[in-house]
């Protein structure tokens, strides 16, 4: 199967098996089985359209390399089909697009979005895309910012292990004593606690900030909520929501009126998103501190390096917030022309998310 795959990242669970990234992949059945879903994709397209595209599907089973990009044969790239202008799909395509362990963009959902960053949420592992038992409390996400984007605070109802994809920024861990602001950059890991309010800034001025998440639900399986201070996307979404207007009044010794206007009002230019001024990417960059996932307190063991390629590996000896989170992390960047694998995971779940190259599975 071929999927986007160069540089790679390994979280593991004590489950089972999954493969993911923007476009996700849990990626094991047998070949037979790729053309009887290619085949009973074929009977899904118009009728003239079908015995080209079953054809394909057979010819894909004798000589797959033939439809590979990159292919040597005579049919490379062939798309089937071709009525009306219609761009047919090449026999991979459908291969691919009837896995039932392929997540596309279209699995993820928008939890947050605008001009400056957004944040995507893969499916319930035990809703539409799927039920996959024992990872269900389990959700994958990505957060992009642009350049000199600041994320105002919030906290999810989950803890969540994050690694830096692309770009660096700063984040700012707030609770009841004090805050913590760690400069981050492409390779780091960190973990957020449930109910821990953060603030990320991206203090590069033309790199996207990008991290991906796994996150661990602590209420409801696979369920998560972002809750806002005051601002954010809606008025549903902030802490204040939960109190009465009478306890707020209380609260605050002041009207109604005062309260919708300071924190619901028009000045709070609702939305999660917001452009950075010099002068806050300043302040924070003076404030912070080492993050604790640096090279300096970095994991013990050695990576695995060769002409091939290179793995390093990350568990909870190395970091212990790694085991409250009950999770492990591998990196992978493999040479092109090479093989990782075989790997056998008996107690463990693999997600792998794949953020540059192409590669086969």
């Amino acid at each position: 199967m071929a999927a986007k795959a160069k540089t790679c990242l390994l979280f593991l669970f004590p489950v089972a098996a999954l493969l993911l990234s923007a476009t996700v992949t849990l990626a094991f059945s047998q070949r037979n089985d790729d053309i009887v879903m290619c085949e009973i994709r074929c009977e899904q397209r118009p009728g003239e359209e079908q015995p080209t595209c079953k054809q394909e599907c057979k010819e894909y089973h004798d000589d797959p390399e033939r439809y590979h990009p990159g292919g040597h044969g005579g049919s490379k790239g062939r798309r089937s089909g071709g009525g009306g202008g219609r761009r047919g799909r090449t026999v991979l395509e459908i291969l691919e697009s009837n896995n039932p362990y392929v997540f596309e963009d279209r699995h993820f959902t928008a939890r947050l979005e605008s001009q400056l960053g957004n944040v995507r949420v893969l499916q319930k592992f035990n809703g539409p895309i799927g039920d996959f038992p024992g990872i269900e409390e389990y959700r994958v996400g990505f957060l992009e910012a642009e350049p000199e984007t600041f994320i105002i605070p919030n906290h999810w109802d989950a803890e969540a292990v994050l690694f830096v994809v692309n770009g660096e920024g700063t984040i700012s861990l707030i609770n009841r004593k004090s805050r913590q602001s760690f400069n981050i950059k492409r390779g780091d890991i960190f973990r957020v606690p449930a109910g821990i309010s953060t603030y990320i800034i991206n203090r590069n001025n033309n790199q996207k900030l990008v991290l991906a998440k796994i996150l661990r639900s602590i209420s409801v399986p696979g369920e998560l909520q972002t809750f806002f201070s005051a601002g954010g996307e809606n008025r549903e979404s902030s802490v204040l929501n939960a109190f009465s207007p009478e306890i707020l009044e209380a609260a605050f010794d002041t009207s109604r009126n005062e309260l919708e206007r300071l924190f619901f009002g028009p000045q709070m230019q609702k939305g999660v998103f917001k452009k950075a001024t010099r002068e806050q990417i300043k302040s924070l960059e003076e404030s912070r501190i080492s993050w604790p996932f640096g090279e300096k307190n970095g994991p013990k063991t050695r990576p695995f390096e060769t002409n091939n390629g290179h793995l390093h590996e990350v568990d909870a000896n190395d970091f212990s917030d790694l085991r409250d989170a009950n999770v492990a992390l591998s990196f992978f960047n493999i040479s092109q022309g090479s093989l990782a694998g075989p790997f056998y995971n008996t107690k463990s779940t693999m997600v792998l998310v794949v953020p540059n190259g192409e590669g086969r599975f």
